[in-house]
């Protein structure tokens, strides 16, 4: 009685563990994009301990564009001197005039990202995606 009991436990903690490692894949497997999922894939860590907690993004990233920039369309993707690509995704549009601005993409309360340009009064809302393809 008490070898089934170990077997059952022992199952049990089983599940949980591949059902904590499978949490990431759900998350990849629900990117649209082809190239996006691929890289979320290619993230996962096979190393990381099951169960470790997972790190809060930034609040704060401050960052720059290289060179004149001129403004923003809905869906236009901004490449940032950190190498990172932001999205508009507010359906916005703006016009400014700046050479290498200076950049603050801000977390808002709900988890949502703003971006605010150094000397320009606008926040256009975005968020980070992995190219600077233009999005299907």
């Amino acid at each position: 009685m008490s070898s089934r009991i170990f077997t059952i436990l022992a199952l049990s903690l089983l599940a949980t563990s591949v059902a904590a490692q499978e949490s990431p894949l759900v998350a990849c497997r629900a990117i649209a994009a082809a190239t996006e999922r691929l890289a979320c894939y290619d993230a996962i860590s096979l190393s990381a301990p099951i169960g470790a907690p997972r790190t809060e993004p930034p609040k704060v990233i401050e960052t720059s564009i290289v060179g004149q920039f001129r403004g923003w369309s809905p869906k236009e993707k901004i490449k940032m001197t950190n190498g990172q690509v932001w999205q508009v995704i507010d359906g916005s549009t703006g016009a400014v005039n700046l050479t290498d601005p200076k950049v603050t993409i801000r977390r808002d309360f709900i988890g949502g990202y703003h971006l605010e340009f150094e000397g320009a009064n606008v926040y256009p809302r975005v968020k980070q995606v992995l190219s600077g393809r233009p999005a299907p």
